[in-house]
């Protein structure tokens, strides 16, 4: 018996500490927040990297092809992958408020959900304005080259000999190549920045203009503190009309025994 009650206080201890465990867990919009922040992150690292292949592109004018990495291949890998974390995380910002815990029924726990959200969200919209800045100033840049080298190569071949025909008609087929190649890679660029407008249209509904999260926090925060300041009032007069309540029957008790023993006296003398 004693065996039998030891193991059941074992299982509601251990009961009581998976309890407490679960309780003591984030909830699950959390979680969801911290994901989007690392994915913030992400997008920061993979921009810096596409700037800089986009500088080491333009400034390769002669290409060998040989012994080096192809710049416009590792454009296009990083530009995909951006994309693909703007839609990432603006799918997980949409989620945060989607996402309901059985303790995220008051209002303060809804507030902290929205504020969290709104805060990523303008992050996001910042950045998706950025890469987007960005990818207009490296498609002008390179419409420019392209044009300029068109026009240079036009030129050349105009006023060339007549012997070296054969070694300009070359040359001109590999620059068409290469401009058919950077075609592909502008409209690429072309796709990717109108994926990433409906990005910026569907976190534009999501930014409000009002402070920042904390500004919003703190709001938050004197609130609860207000409340919970009048609570303390309330539960102040609570007590103090409890004990005068206890008082006014002390008295009307006194008074009765008074009122009896006086009787008392009277009869006895009487």
């Amino acid at each position: 018996r004693q065996r039998l009650l030891s193991y059941q206080s074992d299982e509601d201890e251990g009961v009581e500490m998976t309890t407490t465990s679960q309780q003591q867990l984030p909830p699950l919009w959390a979680d969801m927040v911290e994901e989007a922040h690392d994915d913030v992150e992400q997008i920061k690292e993979k921009m810096s990297q596409l700037q800089k292949a986009q500088q080491r592109r333009l400034l390769k004018v002669f290409e060998d092809g040989e012994g080096q990495a192809n710049p416009d291949l590792e454009i296009d890998a990083l530009t995909a992958n951006l994309t693909h974390l703007f839609k990432r995380c603006e799918g997980r910002v949409q989620q945060i408020c989607v996402t309901q815990t059985p303790d995220s029924d008051t209002r303060c726990d809804q507030l902290l959900q929205q504020n969290a959200q709104r805060s990523i969200a303008a992050q996001l919209q910042a950045l998706n304005a950025a890469f987007r800045s960005q990818q207009k100033t490296y498609l002008a840049e390179v419409k420019r080259r392209t044009h300029g080298e068109d026009i240079f190569g036009s030129s050349d071949s105009a006023s060339g000999d007549t012997g070296f025909a054969d070694d300009l008609t070359s040359e001109l087929a590999l620059m068409e190549q290469d401009a058919d190649l950077r075609q592909g890679e502008l409209a690429k660029i072309a796709q990717s920045m109108t994926d990433l407008h409906q990005i910026f249209k569907d976190l534009n509904s999501l930014v409000i203009d009002q402070g920042t999260i904390l500004d919003r926090i703190d709001y938050n925060v004197e609130q609860v503190l207000q409340n919970t300041a009048q609570a303390n009032v309330q539960l102040r007069k609570a007590e103090e009309n409890q004990r005068s309540g206890r008082a006014a029957q002390c008295i009307v008790f006194l008074v009765i025994t008074i009122f009896f023993l006086l009787v008392l006296l009277i009869m006895k003398h009487t």
